[in-house]
C-alpha cells in the first residue's frame, strides 16, 4: 500500500509523491513522484504552484528508488496539496 508523502531532498527539490511502504532497505520507492514548483504571487499576493514531473522524460506510471541518504525530510500534505497532486495524476477533478 502506498500513501501521499512531501519530501524534500538534499537536491533543495521538493517533491510529492506515492510513498510504497517501507522496507527493511536504505532505499525509498516513489510513484509518480512530481516536483513542487512556486509560480509569481498572482495579483491578490497569493503565491501559487505548478507540478511538474520529476523526471521529465519518463512514463507517467514511473516508480523510481532513491537512497534515504538524500531525503531531509518527510511529511504529509495539506489536504488541498494532496487533493491537487491526485487530480494531477489522475485527470479527476476531486
Amino acid at each position: 500500500m502506498s500513501e501521499i508523502k512531501l519530501f524534500k531532498l538534499q537536491s533543495s527539490d521538493e517533491i510529492i509523491a506515492r510513498k510504497q511502504a517501507d522496507t527493511q532497505t536504505n532505499t525509498v520507492v516513489l510513484e509518480q513522484p512530481m516536483n513542487i514548483v512556486r509560480v509569481p504571487p498572482d495579483s491578490n499576493g497569493r503565491i501559487g504552484i505548478i507540478f511538474v514531473p520529476w523526471i521529465v522524460g519518463a512514463n507517467d506510471d514511473v516508480e523510481v528508488t532513491i537512497s534515504r541518504d538524500h531525503i531531509l525530510a518527510e511529511v504529509d500534505p495539506k489536504d488541498s496539496i494532496e487533493k491537487s497532486y491526485l487530480s494531477k495524476i489522475t485527470g479527476l477533478t476531486l
